[in-house]
């Protein structure tokens, strides 16, 4: 619901209210949190399955690409969605426009999480 929220047109009096931040801005990293908690009990399940689990099989092509199609399938949904909204209000963007739309996750607050993801499905690998 915070998710949610966060996409309102809020007033800039709302805004100052001293618990705006806490529970409304927040609600895309906490998403972010809670989708690296399911991550993390997803791969303790296969390991449990797979036991012992080696860590090439967490980076497998197939796994990496089901992770991809289910992020990039609801973002682009999305995406098309902001777009026509954008039409409809009289901000028609130019193609290059939307193009950095894509790269950077759209448009608004919390359209930051879709790139952020995409990074941590490539680069997690290297992390470790």
């Amino acid at each position: 619901m915070m998710v949610v929220f966060t996409h309102a047109n809020w007033t800039p009096e709302n805004r100052m209210h001293p618990i705006f931040p806490f529970l409304i801005n927040m609600a895309v990293p906490i998403f972010m949190v809670v989708t690296g908690i399911n991550w993390c009990g997803a791969i303790e399940r296969k390991h449990f399955l797979n036991s012992p689990m080696q860590f090439e099989e967490l980076y497998a092509l197939p796994d990496i690409l089901k992770k991809i199609v289910r992020l990039t399938a609801p973002f682009l949904v999305i995406f098309a969605w902001e777009v026509i909204l954008n039409i409809q209000h009289g901000n028609v963007l130019t193609l290059s426009e939307n193009i950095r739309g894509l790269y950077t996750g759209g448009w608004g607050q919390g359209s930051y999480y879709y790139p952020v993801m995409m990074q941590l499905v490539f680069f997690s690998r290297f992390c470790i």
